[in-house]
């Protein structure tokens, strides 16, 4: 069966019609109601009706607007397990166990045919290689992202600083001081490290923790998320004999969906490679 739209493009397509609409939904009708309070918005139940309205009525619009993009998205796509993985990682989609892909609103029309589309669900992902894609690929530690974090924590000494000798704010000050050295090093570290920390190509992966393993020895890897907002961290998992590897990748020059998908390439060239052999 042939692909007839590319994943990433359905991809951009499901924030064009959920995610981008709901966020600008709420921040529409958050503003109205800020206008309004100075105007005539003095009734406490009219308040309390805005401040259910900026929740409900974008919740709501993505309930309807979920499954017309499934249906589209999951009739015109080849690989619709990948499909599926990557549009909740995306936060298109919620995860199956979550609570709310219970108030997704069909249509009779699009019900019947998601119904029809659950049998492209019994049939396996053929690989599409990327040539984009380098025959071995190192991740090191983001200089960016580390540069970025030793900025913040300078300002945070400096803050630190300025309220000891100026303020004298003592306890303030230390307890600024403690955190941005603390953090401060330890991203000027990350930063001066020169060495690779993930190391991929179609033999295995190799980490900085862990020695090259050949993908036939590796099973269940992924990227997991622990947390949740500002404390999320994101983990390189994978399980082989005798052995299981976590890596945290918060730091590192990559992200969630772009490790996922290298780990996919490899393993397929890797699977290829040995059915001709």
């Amino acid at each position: 069966m042939k692909q007839i739209v590319p994943i990433d493009l359905a991809i951009k397509k499901g924030h064009r019609m959920i995610n981008y609409p709901m966020v600008f939904l709420f921040w529409v009708i958050f503003i109205i109601g800020l206008v309004s309070f100075d105007t005539n918005f003095e009734n406490i139940l009219l308040k309390i009706l805005w401040l259910i309205s900026i929740l409900f009525i974008p919740l709501l619009y993505r309930c309807f607007y979920i499954p017309k993009w499934k249906v589209w998205a999951f009739e015109n796509v080849r690989n619709v397990h990948e499909l599926k993985k990557r549009a909740i990682q995306e936060h298109i989609l919620y995860d199956d166990d979550s609570i709310f892909k219970k108030f997704e609103i069909f249509t009779f029309e699009d019900k019947a045919k998601w119904t029809l589309i659950q049998d492209k669900f019994s049939i396996t992902d053929i690989f599409e290689d990327d040539q984009n894609i380098p025959s071995e690929i190192k991740i090191y530690y983001s200089k960016t992202k580390n540069l970025r974090f030793i900025v913040i924590m300078c300002a945070l000494i400096s803050l630190g600083l300025l309220s000891i000798l100026s303020s004298k704010e003592y306890l303030f000050g230390a307890a600024f001081l403690v955190v941005g050295l603390y953090f401060g090093y330890n991203y000027f570290k990350f930063a001066l490290n020169t060495k690779p920390q993930i190391i991929l190509n179609k033999f295995g992966i190799e980490t900085v923790s862990a020695k090259l393993i050949g993908w036939n020895e590796i099973w269940d890897e992924k990227v997991i998320c622990e947390g949740s907002g500002k404390h999320s961290k994101y983990y390189l998992t994978y399980k082989y004999e005798n052995g299981e590897e976590k890596l945290i990748i918060d730091n590192f020059a990559t992200n969630q969906i772009k490790l996922e998908k290298l780990m996919q390439i490899y393993r397929g060239r890797n699977i290829i490679e040995n059915n001709i052999r």
